[in-house]
């Protein structure tokens, strides 16, 4: 009717909020702006790939080796196409940071790939976010609180004994920080989140089956602790407690994740990672992992609710497994409880002792910073030792390494971070615990990994100092992306609506 305004006849600015949100308008846009990117990003791949990087090659050739500018123009357009493919980026980023395949390669070694590789996957984040003009969301609980911890490991640098150590350790840890913002930003939908899983779950096959392939080569004898020990060739990963760790939690992941889709190659993939990755970690001699396995399984009990039906499977295979295990690994593990028929296990327990008082020692020095971040060995010798023995004994334990080495700041904001990690995930299992779509289903499978991997890490942190593994910062990017998402799917389950983070339920397009 004339002089009535219908509904249709509003414009965006006059829709309230709660049915902006039920008519797809997203927050962080302004309605009065076009929608349209600032420049396609074709257009930009085609100006960098036709005419720039030719241009550079020309010049180029004009002062070096011909064979050096091809080597030099292959990785621009590979890099090229990284930026104008984040997603990939982040993939490969992951493999290099989890798997480090690029520890074989000197040459790759010397560059820090890795480094380059995430400051490439920025760059492709940022690029398409700029395209696009939108802001992915995050979780703000979790990004607010590793945001701390980064800034308290970088103010921990200017009280430390070596700055060039911490500031070194402050970069790798930065990188880690990295990874998680990048997963939270571009793990956005089921599918990607399904192809992330798969790409994590067949770099941690190859290196189970690439350990267990040097371990049963001719010749193998790495002997450490008075036993062979399964390794891989790269430097991180050739220490075996590092390298079970590592299988470990991906065998934890596996566990919960196995079933999350009906794929094939999936479930393959995945039951590759916990029958080898299991058989790797026996074969290590690690007491720690060996540890956290029984941890897990324990734990695996206490959250089914079939317990009966699981006590009996979990009974069997742990007795299964015991007499599988070949006599060596049984000693070794059993020297954790008694350490007369080992003395050097008695050592290694007593050094983590030790470690743990140097910690305390550090923290009541420099309580607010501690020594800087990467710094407890160095200081350990250059201060905590007797000037005729020396040790460069690190930690050994989580809370003795942040509290050295960050001081109660970081102590405070790694408490939190974990905290609002695990919490997330909770909610996150919690409220999709009875959703019956596939997405859903991974989703809570995938953050029942993480808060089992949480406590996993804190078990392994009273063995180790184990503030910088990766598994922390990975799986905080995966919390918060598995937020997001279910909040998205939320739209089709008003029931499940409960996240802090608000969301519109227009994402539900990205499915």
């Amino acid at each position: 009717m004339k002089g009535r305004n219908t509904e249709d006849d509003r414009i965006p600015e006059e829709i309230d909020e709660d049915e902006s949100e039920r008519a797809g308008y997203k927050p962080g846009r302004l309605h009065g702006l076009s929608l349209q990117p600032l420049i396609n990003p074709g257009t930009l791949f085609k100006i960098f790939a036709v005419f720039v990087i030719p241009v550079a090659a020309g010049v180029m050739l004009l002062f070096f080796d011909p064979l050096l500018v091809f080597l030099i123009t292959v990785a621009l357009y590979a890099s090229l196409w990284f930026i104008f493919n984040p997603f990939p980026a982040l993939l490969f980023f992951m493999l290099l940071v989890a798997v480090r395949p690029q520890e074989g390669i000197p040459q790759l070694e010397a560059m820090h790939v890795e480094r380059l590789c995430a400051v490439l996957a920025m760059v492709g984040w940022g690029v398409q976010t700029a395209t696009q003009r939108k802001l992915g969301s995050v979780s703000r609980g979790i990004a607010a609180w590793l945001f701390a911890f980064v800034v308290a490991c970088f103010l921990s640098i200017f009280t430390s004994v070596w700055k060039l150590g911490s500031a070194n350790a402050w970069i790798e840890l930065l990188k880690l920080g990295v990874l998680a913002f990048l997963i939270s930003q571009m793990v956005n939908t089921p599918r990607r989140l399904f192809i992330f899983l798969l790409v994590f779950a067949l770099g941690h096959a190859w290196m189970a089956t690439e350990s267990l392939r040097l371990y049963y080569s001719e010749g193998y004898d790495y002997i450490k602790m008075g036993i062979l020990r399964a390794t891989t060739g790269s430097a991180s990963r050739g220490d075996p407690n590092s390298l079970a760790t590592s299988l470990l939690l991906a065998v934890c992941f596996g566990l919960y994740t196995i079933k999350a889709s009906q794929n094939f190659f999936w479930r393959l993939c995945w039951l590759g990672v916990i029958c080898a990755g299991s058989v790797v970690v026996v074969l290590t001699g690690s007491r720690s992992a060996m540890l956290g396995a029984l941890f897990l399984l324990l734990y695996l009990w206490i959250t089914n609710k079939r317990k009966v039906l699981t006590a009996i499977l979990i009974a069997i295979l742990v007795v299964v497994a015991w007499f599988v295990m070949p006599s060596q690994y049984q000693e070794r593990f059993m020297t954790t409880f008694d350490f007369e028929e080992n003395p050097s296990a008695a050592e290694s327990a007593m050094g983590r002792i030790t470690g743990l008082k140097m910690g305390a020692r550090m923290f009541m020095d420099r309580p607010l910073l501690g020594v800087g971040v990467g710094n407890f060995g160095i200081a350990h010798g250059m201060r905590y030792s007797p000037l005729n023995r020396r040790s460069w004994m690190e930690a050994h334990n989580l809370v003795a390494q942040i509290g050295g080495e960050t001081g109660l700041l970081g102590l405070i904001a790694f408490a939190g971070f974990v905290i609002a990690c695990m919490r997330g995930a909770a909610r996150v299992k919690s409220r999709l615990s009875s959703a019956d779509t596939s997405e859903a289903k991974r989703i809570s499978a995938v953050c029942r990994a993480c808060l089992a991997a949480y406590w996993l890490l804190l078990l392994l942190g009273l063995f180790g100092h184990n503030m910088m593994r990766y598994n922390w910062y990975l799986n905080a990017g995966l919390v918060s992306a598995c937020l997001i998402m279910a909040s998205s799917l939320a739209g089709t389950n008003p029931a499940s609506r409960v996240f802090s983070d608000r969301q519109p339920t227009g994402a539900n397009s990205n499915r």
